[in-house]
This record gives C-alpha cells, structure tokens and sequence, in this order.
C-alpha cells in the first residue's frame, strides 16, 4: 500500500509528465505549421486584454492591463511605494 506522501508525489510527477508532453506537441504543431506556410500572425499564441469593446479600438495600454504577463506588465518600485507611504503619514498628522 502506498503513503499518501508518496502517492501525491506519484500524481505530481504524472501531471508534471502530461503538461511537458502537452507543451512539446503544441511546440511541434507549431512548428510544422510555420513550415507549411502558414502565417506567423496565425500561429503565434494571442493574449487576452482588458478592452471597452469588441474591436479593440480602447484597450488598456500594455503597461496596466492586468490580463498581460511577462515583459508586457511593469513593476512599481519599492522606493516609490515607501516615498507614497511617507507622504501620506507625514500629511495626517
């Protein structure tokens, strides 16, 4: 009988498998895609965005849409946050 630490681990390493084998077949689709001659624009993966409307004519711009991972998102400083944080208490009292 196996323990229930060991049977997670078991489950882990299956998904884990599955998930590398599901990334490696889209990666192989799209490559045989682009070989036979299909638009990149095509194959490329689309992201979701934050718009008004359905022809994305108003969208939030890349740097705050909170749909958008990666190098499209930007990062608040920790400087900039304390100086906020500073002013506020400095203004109450």
């Amino acid at each position: 009988e196996k323990l229930p630490a060991e049977a997670l681990s078991n489950e882990w390493v299956s998904t884990t498998k599955k998930q590398r084998d599901n990334l490696r077949n889209e990666f192989i689709n799209r490559i045989e895609a682009i070989d036979k001659g299909s638009l990149i624009l095509d194959v490329v993966e689309k992201r979701a965005r934050l718009c008004n409307d359905e022809e994305e004519q108003e969208c939030l711009p890349k740097f705050y849409d909170p749909l958008l991972n990666g190098p499209y998102r930007g990062t608040i400083k920790k400087g900039y946050l304390y100086s906020i944080r500073n002013d506020s208490t400095t203004s109450t009292r």
